[in-house]
């Protein structure tokens, strides 16, 4: 423990922190780091009595553990090596220099991440997946005026997060085998946390960047800036348009739920609707906005020049996809389908026997819906509801294909990804995307409690 304890010691830069430590930086790296360990290994031997073979045969042992890590590293950076002294690593960092120079600080840093998952999947040792990634990571960080704390950041999270369930890992292998337990198991037990993590790591990044200023200081303003100005009114017209698709996406969807589930004939019916909407809703971006390109384009729409032909010009009204009308329009290919598939179970929990006791007791049909039937749907309703706003507030690919509009939310985002920001707003981006996290999470929360409520009706 001592060792550990002057190891950290020995590392810290204390100057930085506290000028009046210079006396005892000691500024240690490799080599003595090396000779520490080394003469500790060697006093533990005398205190613990090994004698001269015993010790020997320990610091020997110990020292095989290492070998494969070791073996690693040495590959890598023979790798590194052969890469410099041919040219390869100049070429790859000029191909992607024209890729990383425009993008923001958070941009690079969720691509880091991404790009270091693969490299810490092959190469599970963290320090060979330094010597392996870093050589090349670090200059495109400059590359892109990305501080190189983030670089280490992003190989960093993806590295920890890979090992915790790498089969290449020896640390992971070797702790199930001592602890008999099968590696699908350790899976089926792991995933969710897994899963968790992936979210939260990328998460976590931005709400901490979005409270700092340009100095790398701690700061609400740029929490507050985003909330402000043009970005707020971005906030207010994404909140009403995403609420007014969600709102036409719910009333249709319930409509199209109720039919499927009170139709008995033809039977097949109701398999073609809950099939058609579970390829719908999770149908978006390029395919969906040339879909209806192709459909209700201005001037090659099929649908639209049929329409003309009846003489009905649908676009003389200003209508247009990338208005808000046109895009609760497309929204509705996929918001009706969700909501269908959201509130089908909860209409299938309405029982006929609770009708016709209300039935017997002189209830009208209006006495019904108004007393039993809507009451067990309203959290199954409000749930699908909150679900399909946090859809359409969240939607990228499809809205950006149709329109430039800077007032929604993810488009404007986009900007700050792209670096299209004065220098030093990149915090600003950091803080639109964390109010969009916050936003997006309490919409899930409010459903997911709706949804447990709904589901007392259909158990």
């Amino acid at each position: 423990a001592l060792t550990f304890v002057i190891m950290i010691f020995s590392v810290v830069p204390w100057s930085d922190f506290f000028p009046a430590m210079e006396r005892v930086t000691w500024g240690w790296f490799f080599p003595e780091l090396a000779a520490l360990f080394l003469v500790a290994a060697v006093i533990i031997g005398l205190v613990g009595k090994l004698g001269e073979e015993g010790m020997t045969t320990s610091i020997i042992a110990g020292m095989g553990d290492f070998m494969g890590a070791a073996f690693i590293i040495a590959f890598a950076r023979g790798v590194t090596v052969i890469m410099n002294n041919a040219g390869i690593t100049d070429t790859v960092l000029n191909s992607l220099e024209s890729l990383v120079t425009d993008l923001s600080g958070a941009a690079f840093a969720v691509g880091m991440f991404v790009v270091n998952i693969p490299l810490a999947f092959l190469v599970p040792s963290s320090s060979g997946h330094a010597a392996l990634a870093m050589p090349i990571m670090a200059p495109l960080g400059d590359f892109a005026g990305v501080s190189r704390a983030i670089v280490v950041t992003g190989y960093q999270a993806a590295s920890g997060w890979v090992n915790l369930f790498t089969p290449t890992s020896a640390i992971v292998m070797g702790g199930l085998a001592i602890a008999k337990v099968r590696y699908d198991r350790y899976l089926k037990f792991v995933w969710p946390l897994l899963l968790l993590l992936f979210l939260l790591i990328p998460a976590v990044s931005i709400f901490i960047n979005s409270f700092k200023n340009e100095t790398g200081g701690f700061s609400l303003d740029s929490m507050k800036e985003a909330f402000q100005g043009q970005n707020f009114q971005a906030f207010w017209f994404s909140v009403k348009f995403s609420f007014g698709a969600a709102l036409v996406g719910a009333v249709l969807g319930t409509v199209v739920a109720y039919a499927a589930a009170s139709v008995t004939r033809p039977k097949w019916l109701r398999t073609v609707v809950t099939s058609f909407s579970g390829v719908a809703a999770n149908m978006g971006g390029l395919p969906l906005a040339f879909a209806f390109i192709t459909l209700l384009g201005a001037r090659a729409g099929v649908l639209t020049n049929v329409l003309k032909w009846f003489g009905w010009d649908i676009y003389a009204n200003d209508f247009d996809l990338g208005n808000p009308t046109g895009l609760i329009i497309v929204y509705c290919y996929f918001n009706i389908p969700l909501m269908v598939l959201v509130t089908l179970p909860a209409i299938d929990g309405l029982k006929q026997s609770w009708r016709e006791a209300c039935a017997n007791l002189g209830g009208t049909t209006f006495t019904y819906w108004r007393r039993i039937g809507l009451p067990v749907l309203a959290p199954a309703l409000l749930g699908g509801l909150m679900l399909l706003f946090a859809n359409s507030f969240s939607a990228y690919a499809t809205a950006r294909i149709l329109t430039d509009n800077s007032k929604i939310v993810p488009i404007r985002l986009a900007f700050f990804l792209g670096g299209d920001v004065k220098v030093g707003a990149d915090s600003v981006g950091f803080s639109l995307a964390s109010w969009m996290i916050i936003i997006t999470a309490v919409c899930m929360a409010f459903y997911w409690l709706a949804r447990r409520r709904a589901e007392r009706w259909t158990a």
